[in-house]
């Protein structure tokens, strides 16, 4: 096993100009990056958030990790990065749920969520809304929260949909949405 070797990646931007006049000077430009601005690479962002969604590592936890390989990387710049790429997947997102709603069948389900900062009581129940669908080759899967488990929360997310919607039985699915019998 060899463990994980941070690196720096060092970009050098030469500038250029006229050797005898000194005029027209031009520079490199910058590499293009996810994040502009940010130290932030590709592979480092996408062991950031596969930690935390996939492996369910805290970013606090990280941060430690990060520290025993002598890096100094707060949770709160981890933190303001994933809130930056959350941004710029929206219209993969959104793709993605409009082929969902095309789908013959889709199949969909609640559950409870912890949330500790919201406007409600941090004992107090949230939803997770999970939706699938699509060919088995290409299944799309979208999770969507909500404070709320009520029957507007199915309307908004299968809005549009017209195929059979296959549940556990809740009632604010059969009460709000038409039915398919079959």
């Amino acid at each position: 096993m060899v463990p994980a070797v941070a690196q720096v990646l060092k970009h050098i931007r030469y500038k250029y100009a006229c050797p005898c006049c000194r005029q027209g000077v031009k520079t490199a430009p910058v590499p293009p990056h996810i994040l502009p601005k940010s130290k932030a690479s590709p592979g480092l962002l996408a062991h950031i958030v596969t930690a935390k969604y996939v492996d369910g590592l805290p970013l606090h936890r990280q941060e430690a990790q990060f520290a025993r390989l002598g890096i100094d990387l707060s949770r709160a710049t981890m933190a303001g990065w994933i809130v930056k790429l959350g941004e710029l997947v929206v219209p993969v997102i959104n793709l993605l749920k409009e082929h969902l709603l095309k789908s013959s069948l889709i199949q969909c389900d609640e559950t409870r969520l912890q949330v500790l900062k919201s406007e409600k009581a941090p004992t107090a129940d949230h939803w997770i809304w999970v939706r699938t669908g699509g060919p088995a080759h290409r299944r799309i899967i979208l999770f969507d929260h909500d404070p709320s488990r009520g029957g507007a929360v199915p309307l908004r997310l299968l809005e549009g949909f017209t195929g059979i919607l296959q549940t556990d039985g809740y009632e604010v699915y059969s009460a709000r949405l038409p039915r398919h019998e079959g």
